[in-house]
């Protein structure tokens, strides 16, 4: 619970009395879709210091995995995309552009790897062979990392997620986009 909490920018803490029981407080931060202005009219709400959204197509199988993930990477500044396995992963892979792909490594239909490969082939487009892929997977046996980044993958990042780890590979993909456009 503390790391589901963590993954969506909140906090918990715990009071126990011998006898008397447990009380759990958590707290979460909720952003509002749109402010009004001074002059009664909707404006979208905005992200202060991110700038230009980063395209992000997230691969992820477990349903409660993926909406906490596209939560954290929407509250990052990220313009989220979702797939369910690495067939969906390549059919929008050939309909958008992103600029980085979180890709869960173990999915039904097609997995992660063998999804990565195809996109770093050209098979789902050009830009397959610069776009960014993160392995997101629960393996953490030694050798897994160099397996996956051999596959193609550029980074690998452990289930459960850390925020400051996701952050730090955004702000990675924000500072080369940023020196790309210049």
């Amino acid at each position: 619970v503390k790391q589901l909490l963590a993954l969506m920018g909140g906090h918990m803490s715990v009071v126990s009395t011998t006898g008397a029981g447990t009380t759990f407080y958590f707290c979460l931060p909720f952003q509002l879709e749109g402010v009004e202005d001074d002059f009664g009219e909707s404006q979208p709400a905005t992200l202060p210091g991110k700038g230009k959204k980063i395209q992000v197509l997230l691969v992820e199988d477990d349903p409660i995995s993926q909406v906490v993930l596209q939560k954290v990477l929407e509250k990052e500044g990220c313009e989220v995309v979702c797939a369910n396995n690495g067939e969906q992963a390549i059919e929008r892979f050939k309909e958008d552009e992103f600029e980085i792909v979180f890709m869960d490594v173990q999915m039904p239909i097609m997995d992660g790897v063998k999804a990565t490969r195809i996109i770093r082939e050209g098979r789902a487009g050009m830009r397959g062979k610069e776009v960014k892929i993160v392995a997101l997977t629960a393996l953490a046996m030694t050798g897994d990392r160099e397996k996956l980044l051999k596959a193609g993958m550029d980074d690998y990042i452990e289930k459960p997620v850390e925020v400051d780890l996701l952050r730090k590979i955004l702000h990675n993909v924000r500072s080369t986009t940023i020196g790309r456009e210049e």
